[in-house]
């Protein structure tokens, strides 16, 4: 029987980040090492195969906190100052190279840029729109209104950046906040579901993640509240359901408006931009927005229909 191993531990830096060392030793040497193995080669030679290692390495990365602390709050400034209040979406900026956050109590939205230092260290974090008052003004950015803002996104084909907030899409670029679609109140009572339309004739209910199409600057939304996924034309503000039935409580698989896709909460688009990934109760499951064809679940845990 092998002797028993005790890990000792060593920290060890790599770049930025840090990393955690287990290094695995034997606690004593064995009383008798057995006789070596052999193996037989093509010629049909006897060689001794290679001796186990005495020691394993393995390394793991670190979960490291960026910024913000408890207790929450509003505060820009160094990483290490700064403050948030429930911060629940993100998405970066790869033109600037730098992180924003969907400050969803906060009514703002933050810009994360850990490449400053020394005399702009101060500005590390900041607020990149939002006056802090909760409603739906625009025009200038940093004096705009927003209400509880959920999701961010950088529309890559004019590196402006899209903002769901309550139920609405909106647009910042160049230091200014625009309107694309939906409105602050959700659907109508007399409304079974969602309303499609152009501009603030569309509703939404309750949408939380959003996915941009580099080709065309399509902007996809799940729409969690009306159980459905929704289609934004940025240039003419045309919102469309492509997928889901918009019926409750139910996940099922099949032609796109068919298909019951109970709470989605999260989309992103593969690297071809045809691909739709779509999370929501407890699947993972992918629609071709080409083909417009049908839904495939692709990662299950558990049961999928709602408890």
């Amino acid at each position: 029987m092998a002797a028993a191993s005790t890990p000792s531990r060593q920290a060890t830096k790599t770049g930025p980040s840090r990393a955690a060392t287990i290094t695995l030793k034997p606690a004593k040497a064995p009383a008798a090492a057995p006789a070596p193995a052999t193996t037989t080669n093509g010629n049909g030679a006897s060689a001794a195969a290679p001796a186990p290692a005495d020691e394993k390495t393995v390394t793991y990365a670190e979960v490291k906190t960026v910024t913000g602390s408890q207790p929450g709050g509003h505060r820009d400034g160094k990483l290490s100052e700064a403050r948030f209040n429930q911060p629940i979406g993100l998405g970066f900026d790869t033109k600037k190279g730098v992180l924003l956050v969907a400050d969803f109590l906060n009514h703002r939205i933050r810009k994360i840029d850990p490449k400053l230092s020394g005399a702009e260290e101060d500005k590390q974090v900041s607020t990149f729109a939002g006056s802090g008052e909760a409603g739906d003004d625009g025009g200038q950015a940093y004096l705009s209104k927003f209400s509880h803002p959920r999701a961010v996104a950088m529309d890559p084909t004019d590196g402006s950046i899209v903002v769901v907030d309550a139920n609405r899409l909106r647009r910042i670029k160049d230091g200014a906040v625009s309107f694309i679609a939906g409105a602050e109140s959700s659907a109508t009572e007399d409304d079974d579901h969602a309303k499609d339309g152009k501009g603030g004739e569309a509703r939404f209910e309750v949408p939380n993640g959003i996915a941009i199409d580099p080709t065309n600057g399509y902007i996809y939304v799940a729409d969690t509240g009306s159980n459905q996924i929704r289609r934004v034309d940025p240039k003419t503000g045309e919102v469309v359901t492509v997928a889901g039935s918009g019926v409750e409580d139910k996940s099922t698989d099949g032609e796109a408006l068919k298909a019951d896709i109970h709470a989605p909460m999260g989309v992103a688009l593969d690297a071809t931009a045809q691909i739709l990934y779509i999370s929501g109760e407890k699947a993972i499951r992918k629609f071709d927005i080409k083909a417009s064809a049908y839904f495939v679940c692709v990662v299950c845990c558990g049961v999928v229909d709602a408890m």
